[in-house]
């Protein structure tokens, strides 16, 4: 007679609640940045590590993989017009600049930030 021993491995993470604050990303309708064309560039950033990080998740008793940040333009479901922003969500501080000389890119954009942990965005995506 043969036994056998089922065993599974779940990831704690897997469930998680991610949360976006209000503090960088405002919940819409409100005005996050005036910006003109032709203007220097200005800058939104944020951090997602410590006490500044802009993410809180319902886990913090084990270590769960890097999160990963993506921006969408919630008008066309994909990624920003690079002719206006440019991101950086790799370096410990990300940005967002917002600049542009096309007067044809004038504008309202509505841009949502989505985040989730490294491997598990099926599970754990949050967005703002």
């Amino acid at each position: 007679m043969q036994h056998e021993l089922m065993i599974r491995v779940n990831s704690a993470c897997a469930g998680a609640v991610l949360t976006i604050d209000n503090s960088v990303f405002k919940t819409p309708p409100t005005l996050t940045m005036l910006q003109f064309v032709n203007y220097a560039a200005q800058q939104l950033s944020w951090t997602d590590t410590g006490a500044s990080s802009i993410v809180t998740s319902s886990i913090t008793s084990v270590v769960c993989p890097a999160y990963v940040f993506e921006m969408i333009d919630t008008a066309t479901n994909s990624a920003p017009d690079a002719g206006v922003f440019t991101a950086d969500f790799v370096s410990a501080t990300k940005t967002l600049d917002v600049a542009t000389s096309d007067p044809l890119k004038a504008t309202t954009y509505t841009l949502a930030l989505q985040v989730y942990y490294a491997g598990l965005r099926a599970s754990t995506e949050a967005s703002k």
